[in-house]
């Protein structure tokens, strides 16, 4: 297994123990499951930098990195969700979405087209990652009443809220634009 996988691996690993904090509430379990969370994510900027470098390329880091990242993300929105923060009805539309697009690249592996990934794909988990760092770090603030304006615990749950809506509403159009632009591999004979 090369180093770029080992990274990979590593944060399917780091997700069990910061869903574990995340469950157990409190600030020093957010703050933990907070830095356990940017340290996955940063594994997966130095997987990606390790891979291009390596002139092997292997299909198992193709499989691994994006499936790390859906199931550390849409695990920590399903615990969001659980824990009221995050509406539960865009946690399962960001499901339905991570869905859909794995449907159109199985149809086109079954034909051995490769669909790849673009930069709206990119673009989401990047916003994913700023709701959930943001909901992290909500949780981890204390409860303080503020007369006037918001308390920081207000405006980082609040702002985490904003993401995931956002993203949520791109991410379905997204997911059609993507069915749209893959439609030819959906038509093709022998697909379902």
């Amino acid at each position: 297994m090369s180093a770029a996988n080992l990274l990979t691996a590593s944060r399917l690993f780091l997700t069990a123990p910061i869903l574990v904090l995340v469950s157990t509430g409190g600030p020093v379990a957010a703050w933990g499951a907070f830095g356990l969370f940017v340290l996955a994510m940063l594994t997966d900027v130095f997987d990606g930098r390790l891979a291009r470098s390596d002139p092997r390329r292997s299909p198992l880091g193709n499989y691994l990195d994006p499936l790390a990242d859906k199931v550390l993300l849409m695990s920590l929105f399903i615990c969001l969700a659980s824990r009221g923060i995050i509406p539960a009805w865009m946690v399962v539309l960001l499901v339905a979405r991570e869905f859909v697009v794995s449907g159109v690249r199985s149809a086109g592996a079954v034909q051995g087209v490769v669909v790849g990934a673009n930069w709206m794909g990119k673009t989401k988990t990047f916003v994913q990652t700023l709701a959930v760092s943001a909901a992290l770090c909500g949780l981890a603030m204390p409860k303080t009443y503020v007369p006037y304006g918001s308390s920081p615990r207000a405006f980082l749950l609040g702002l985490a809220w904003w993401l995931t809506l956002a993203v949520t509403v791109a991410a379905v159009v997204f997911a059609l634009v993507f069915v749209y632009w893959n439609r030819a591999v959906l038509r093709r004979r022998g697909v379902g």
